[in-house]
C-alpha cells in the first residue's frame, strides 16, 4: 500500500475573504508551510467584485486568479436580450431581479445593468467580428492576476467558442472607450 503524501505542494482557494487569505498565508509563511498558489472566485465583466479586494490581494502575494463564471452564466454570450416575459410576473411579485436558466444548479440572474453590459459586448463584439463571449474571455484573461479561467458549458459544441480565445489570444484595441487593453 502506497502511503499519502505528508505535505501539500500546491494549495488553492475559492470566495474566501481576502483578510482571511492574508491571515492564512501569514499562517504558512510563520510556521514553513505551504501557501496559497491560486484563488477562485466569480469575476466577468457583469461582475467585478473581485476588483476591490481579491485581485489586489492576488497581485501582492502572488495568486494566480482562476475565475469562475467568466460568461456570467451564459448571458455574456449575448444569448439573453430581455428578461423573460413569463418570469415578468414573478420579478415583479417578489420584487428581485428576473431569474432565467433551465439548469437548476446554476440560475442566472438577468439585471437591466447586466443587460446593458451584454448589449454593449454585444456592440464590441460584431466591430471586432467576435462573438460575444470571445470578447467577454479576452477582457478577462487580459486583467492583471488572472491566470486562466474555469469555463462550463452544458454540451460540447458549447465550449469551443468559449475555448478559442485561451488557445488564440487576441487583443482588442481601437476607438472604442474603455475596452482597449494591452
Amino acid at each position: 500500500m502506497t502511503a499519502l503524501p505528508t505535505r501539500l505542494d500546491h494549495l488553492a482557494v475559492s470566495d474566501l475573504p481576502a483578510w482571511k487569505v492574508a491571515q492564512l498565508d501569514q499562517y504558512a509563511e510563520d510556521h514553513a508551510t505551504t501557501r496559497f498558489i491560486a484563488y477562485q472566485a466569480e469575476y466577468n465583466l457583469a461582475a467585478r467584485d473581485a476588483e476591490r479586494e481579491i485581485l489586489p490581494m492576488c497581485r501582492e502575494f502572488g495568486l494566480g486568479m482562476t475565475p469562475w463564471a467568466p460568461l456570467a452564466g451564459g448571458a455574456l454570450t449575448g444569448k439573453y436580450t430581455h428578461p423573460p416575459e413569463d418570469l415578468e410576473r414573478e420579478r415583479r411579485e417578489i420584487g428581485e431581479d428576473t431569474l432565467i436558466g433551465n439548469n437548476e444548479q446554476r440560475v442566472v440572474t438577468l439585471t437591466e445593468r447586466k443587460l446593458e453590459i451584454v448589449g454593449r459586448v454585444k456592440e464590441v463584439a460584431k466591430e471586432a467580428g467576435r462573438s460575444p463571449a470571445q470578447v467577454a474571455l479576452n477582457w478577462l484573461l487580459a486583467q492583471p492576476g488572472v491566470a486562466s479561467s474555469v469555463i462550463g458549458a452544458s454540451t460540447p459544441p458549447m465550449l469551443w467558442p468559449r475555448a478559442r480565445p485561451a488557445s488564440h489570444f487576441w487583443i482588442l484595441c481601437g476607438p472604442v472607450e474603455g475596452w482597449v487593453t494591452t
